[in-house]
């Protein structure tokens, strides 16, 4: 938990700091809606072991473990987190008033699998024993990057446990980055000596989290693109190439009364035979290697239907007319012409 917890009597002081910054942020033209939080996504975590009061207290050591925020009660607007069941926090959740936390959906699965979480009483282990009654269940947010499920999350009230380090999150009806300086502006009206730092978007977060993965990814595509060129280039080549030696042969069957739609149907037929096996095969080996690729897609399933369509469509189209050049060239030469001097 972070080393900034209040434990000398400055909670009220704190807490009322952030309910004037809150309120002037609030205002600012272009902000819909502030919180505040002590942890963020895709940023600094803050992790708890933690019990339940209705369960036995599990041997030391052997605590499960949740990630830790402590928020006002618009940061779930702000940060678009739905509520599934039970309620969010209200300004009534405040220090005197009863202790209570909200769970995400993921802790919810993990912990209540057949029973309602909803007034079971959860200790974080952190300080004296202090039961939270659970009065929501809120969706999953991504804590670390987007290749991973959501860890179990845990939330309370932030004026029942003011922190001196927090972190301010604007839900904003202009660009996000015209807000920056406004929000400074009024964290120093307040205190010329508080320290405003890491101004950023929660897209620049999600950005900077998947920048290693999202170059590993370019450098994928542009070496399939490079496979899937050559591997055209390579199935045109021998495709034309078998297709032009057996001109004689084509020669031999339309001097015998075959016409050149027969000759085309025979090659185009036998040529897109060798394509699909081709093609099966290398579906097959691509389906073999997807649970690789899947750390590295976003939103996209490593199945894709449509990347596993146009792969197998291009070679195709590209063995369909490595057949028909080669075999019309073929046919439209004097068969006796063919037989004599080819």
């Amino acid at each position: 938990m972070p080393g900034s917890r209040d434990h000398r009597g400055q909670g009220e002081r704190v807490a009322g700091f952030c309910r004037q910054l809150l309120e002037r942020v609030s205002a600012l033209p272009g902000a819909e809606a502030a919180a505040v939080t002590v942890a963020l996504t895709f940023s600094r975590d803050y992790v708890a072991a933690f019990r339940f009061q209705e369960r036995p207290e599990p041997p030391p050591g052997e605590w499960p473990s949740t990630n830790y925020y402590a928020v006002t009660p618009d940061y779930f607007k702000v940060m678009g987190i739905p509520l599934n069941r039970g309620r969010l926090f209200t300004d009534q959740d405040r220090g005197g008033a009863p202790r209570v936390a909200i769970i995400n959906e993921a802790m919810a699965r993990r912990m209540f699998p057949d029973e309602d979480p909803i007034g079971r009483h959860i200790h974080l282990a952190q300080g004296p024993v202090t039961f939270r009654e659970i009065v929501g269940v809120v969706g999953d947010v991504k804590q670390y990057n987007l290749d991973t499920d959501a860890p179990m999350q845990t939330y309370e009230p932030y004026l029942q446990e003011p922190y001196r380090l927090i972190r301010v999150v604007v839900r904003a009806a202009i660009h996000p980055a015209l807000l920056g300086t406004p929000v400074s502006r009024e964290v120093l009206a307040l205190d010329p000596d508080q320290p405003v730092s890491q101004i950023t978007t929660l897209a620049e977060l999600v950005a900077n989290s998947v920048v290693r993965p999202r170059a590993t990814a370019r450098l994928i595509t542009v070496f399939g693109a490079v496979a899937l060129l050559l591997a055209a280039i390579g199935v045109y080549g021998v495709i034309a190439f078998s297709v032009a030696q057996r001109r004689r042969e084509f020669a031999i069957r339309m001097a015998v009364g075959a016409g050149t739609g027969d000759v085309l149907r025979l090659v185009i037929g036998q040529s897109l035979v060798l394509a699909v096996v081709g093609v099966a095969l290398g579906v097959g080996s691509a389906l073999a290697v997807t649970r690789v690729m899947r750390s590295l897609l976003f939103g996209v399933s490593a199945t894709d239907p449509v990347t596993f369509a146009f792969a197998p469509a291009v070679l195709l189209g590209v063995a369909l007319v490595a057949s028909v050049i080669p075999a019309w060239r073929a046919t439209a030469v004097d068969p006796i012409r063919s037989i004599r001097g080819e």
